[in-house]
């Protein structure tokens, strides 16, 4: 094999690695993304369902929505769901 088909090949195995990657990253993002937003509305819904409707203000609801606990929280589940998925893949 000379130096010319060495180079092809090597690039072509590039490719298909680089590929195989992106196809990896955006199932993982979207799984990332969807984790996350999910436990966001979920810490909103929470709020919502243990409120007090009498007492309760927007404000209050407000804070739950800007709460960077809450954001940061959904982060985490969304990165350990990833981390999970990766570690015990689907048969």
């Amino acid at each position: 094999m000379n130096f010319n088909e060495s180079l092809r090949s090597a690039a072509h195995s590039g490719a298909l690695l680089t590929q195989r990657f992106i196809a990896f990253a955006r199932s993982e993002m979207k799984a990332f993304l969807g984790c996350a937003l999910g436990c966001y509305l979920g810490f909103i819904i929470l709020f919502l369902m243990k409120a007090d409707p009498e007492t309760a203000t927007f404000g209050e609801f407000l804070s739950v929505i800007h709460s960077s606990l809450n954001i940061a929280g959904s982060f985490m589940a969304a990165a350990l769901s990833v981390a999970l998925r990766w570690l015990f893949p689907r048969k």
